[in-house]
C-alpha cells in the first residue's frame, strides 16, 4: 500500500496492484481509501520527463475541475459531471481524489446490452452531463463509455484532460487532433477545432452503441476511421424505435451544423415519450425514421464525392509541383549552353519560356479539366506549343501505380485518312485543350485516324522542343 496526504491535509492509501479502468491514457486510475476508510478512486498522472505537452494536459484537467467546483459552490447544476474530492503533488506525481464509481458505460456494455429504456435513460443522463458544460463553456472532446461512470444512480461524466474552454482562443492548448478514433466527429478528423456539437456526435456513437450493441464504425486502422467518420454513412438500424433511430442519425451528422444546436435539444428529443401511440402515428415514425435514413446516406455520398474531389486536387497540386521541377531542369540545362533561357509562369497561369527577349519558344498550357477514372488515369495535360503555332505534342500525367508520371504524347495523322483535319499531315503533332479533352478516354491507334506515340516526358525532350523551336523561327 502507498499513501499521499491531500491538499485537504486528508491522508490516502492506494493499491497499486488494484487498478480501475483501462490502463493509460493521461493515468492509471487506483483503488484507494480516505483515512476514515471510504473508498475512493485515486488518478494518478505522471510527468512524463517533464514533458510540457503533458505539464499543460493536466493542468488543464485541474484548471476544469476547478471551474466546475467553484459553478457547482456558485449554485450551477454539476449533478452529472464527477468533481474531484482532493489533490496532491509529489515530486513530478499528480494525485487526483474521486468518488469510487460503482462502474464504467464500457463495464456496462460488456457485460450485456441494457434494454431500450434503461438505454434512453442513460443517454438522458450523458446528455445532460453534456448541458451542464455548455452552460460553462467547455467542450469534453473525449467523450466515450470509459469516462462515464456510474454513481449510485447517477451517469456522470468524467476525464477533462483534454476538454477545451470554449471562452478561450482556439489556438490556445487545443491538443489539435486528440480524441479516441471510434468516436471522433469528422470535423476533427479534418483538423478543425473540437466544438458541443464534436460532443454530440460522440453521443450518437454512444447511443448507436448502447441502442444496437456495435458501434457504428469499427475501423480497425487510424485510416480506416478517418475514411468511415468522414464518407460513410452508419449502418441501419431498422428494428430500433423510430423515434430513437431519427435522433442517433441526426447525432451522426456529417456537418456540425445538421446536429442537434445544444444538448439540451437532445434531451427535448429524447422525451418524456408517451405512454402509447395509435397506428397512424407509428407510421409516420417509422416514415420519418426511413427519410432521415435516406437523408443520412445522400450526406455520406456527398462527404464521398468532397473527399473524392479533394484527393484529386492534391494529386493535381503535386503533378503541378513535379511538372514545374521538370521545367526549371530544362530551363537550367538550356543556360548551360548559353541559351539565355527565362522560365515564367506557374502551372495556374501559362509556363512561358524567354529568350533573348523573343517571345516564340515554347508555350506550355495546363490544363485542370481531366478527371482520373479506372480506364482514364489522367490527372492533368496541358500542350507544347512552338511559338504560337498549333500544338506540337501534349504533356500527360498520369496516375500509375509507381506514383505520378508525366509524358509526352505525339500523334500523326493515317495516310489513309486525307481529310484528316486535327493537325499537320506531315509530322507529328499535339492537340489543342478542346479536341483533346474530346479525344479522351483515349481510343486505340490501330485502325484509326491517328497513331499515338508515348515517352516520359524530360527535361532532355523539352530541350529537343526548344531546339525545333529556335529553327523554325530562323526560318
Amino acid at each position: 500500500m502507498r499513501h499521499f496526504t491531500g491538499s485537504s491535509g486528508v491522508v490516502y492509501t492506494y493499491d497499486e496492484s488494484a487498478t480501475i479502468g483501462d490502463p493509460g491514457g493521461m493515468g492509471d486510475v487506483y483503488e484507494g481509501h480516505s483515512a476514515d476508510d471510504q473508498p475512493v478512486a485515486i488518478k494518478l498522472v505522471r510527468l512524463r520527463s517533464g514533458a510540457d505537452e503533458d505539464r499543460i494536459r493536466r493542468e488543464r484537467e485541474l484548471d476544469i475541475a476547478d471551474r466546475l467546483i467553484r459553478a457547482r459552490d456558485d449554485g450551477s447544476s454539476v449533478s452529472n459531471l464527477l468533481l474531484p474530492l482532493d489533490r496532491a503533488y509529489k515530486a513530478n506525481d499528480l494525485f487526483i481524489v474521486m468518488a469510487r464509481a460503482d462502474e464504467s458505460l464500457r463495464a456496462l456494455l460488456q457485460k450485456a446490452q441494457p434494454d431500450r429504456d434503461e438505454a434512453t435513460e442513460i443517454l438522458r443522463q450523458v446528455a445532460a452531463g453534456l448541458e451542464q458544460l455548455e452552460a460553462l463553456n467547455v467542450v469534453h472532446r473525449d467523450l466515450k463509455p470509459p469516462n462515464v461512470l456510474r454513481l449510485g444512480e447517477r451517469w456522470l461524466l468524467a476525464d477533462f484532460g483534454i476538454a477545451r474552454d470554449t471562452a478561450q482562443p482556439t489556438a490556445t492548448y487545443t491538443f489539435m487532433g486528440y480524441g479516441t478514433a471510434p468516436y471522433m466527429a469528422p470535423e476533427i478528423w479534418n483538423a478543425q477545432p473540437a466544438t458541443n456539437q464534436s460532443d454530440l456526435y460522440a453521443l450518437g456513437v454512444i447511443a448507436f452503441e448502447l441502442l444496437g450493441g456495435d458501434m457504428p464504425f469499427s475501423g480497425p486502422d487510424w485510416d480506416d476511421f478517418r475514411r468511415q467518420h468522414l464518407t460513410e454513412p452508419p449502418p441501419d438500424q431498422s428494428g430500433l424505435d423510430p423515434l430513437l433511430r431519427r435522433i442517433v442519425l441526426r447525432l451522426l451528422k456529417k456537418h456540425p451544423a445538421e446536429r442537434y444546436g445544444s444538448a439540451s435539444d437532445v434531451l427535448r428529443a429524447l422525451g418524456p415519450r408517451p405512454p402509447s401511440q395509435s397506428a397512424a402515428q407509428d407510421t409516420l415514425a417509422e416514415s420519418l425514421a426511413r427519410r432521415e435514413r435516406r437523408n443520412t446516406e445522400r450526406e455520406a455520398e456527398r462527404q464521398r464525392a468532397d473527399a473524392e474531389t479533394e484527393a484529386v486536387d492534391a494529386l493535381r497540386i503535386r503533378a503541378r509541383a513535379d511538372l514545374q521541377e521538370i521545367l526549371r531542369e530544362t530551363e537550367e540545362q538550356a543556360n548551360e549552353v548559353h541559351m539565355g533561357v527565362e522560365l515564367t509562369g506557374d502551372g495556374l497561369r501559362p509556363w512561358r519560356f524567354r529568350s533573348q527577349g523573343n517571345d516564340l519558344l515554347v508555350f506550355l498550357v495546363f490544363d485542370w479539366r481531366s478527371i482520373p477514372t479506372g480506364d482514364d488515369p489522367v490527372i492533368a495535360a496541358g500542350s507544347v506549343h512552338l511559338a504560337e503555332n498549333p500544338p506540337a505534342a501534349n504533356f500527360v500525367c498520369e496516375l500509375r501505380p509507381g506514383g505520378l508520371r508525366w509524358f509526352l504524347y505525339t500523334f500523326r495523322a493515317s495516310a489513309f485518312m486525307p481529310d484528316y483535319t486535327l493537325g499537320p499531315i506531315d509530322r507529328p503533332h499535339g492537340y489543342l485543350q478542346p479536341v483533346f479533352a474530346q479525344e479522351h478516354p483515349w481510343r486505340p491507334s490501330g485502325g484509326n485516324i491517328w497513331h499515338k506515340e508515348v515517352e516520359m516526358l524530360t527535361a532532355e525532350r523539352l530541350l529537343e522542343l526548344l531546339t525545333a523551336a529556335i529553327d523554325k523561327d530562323d526560318r
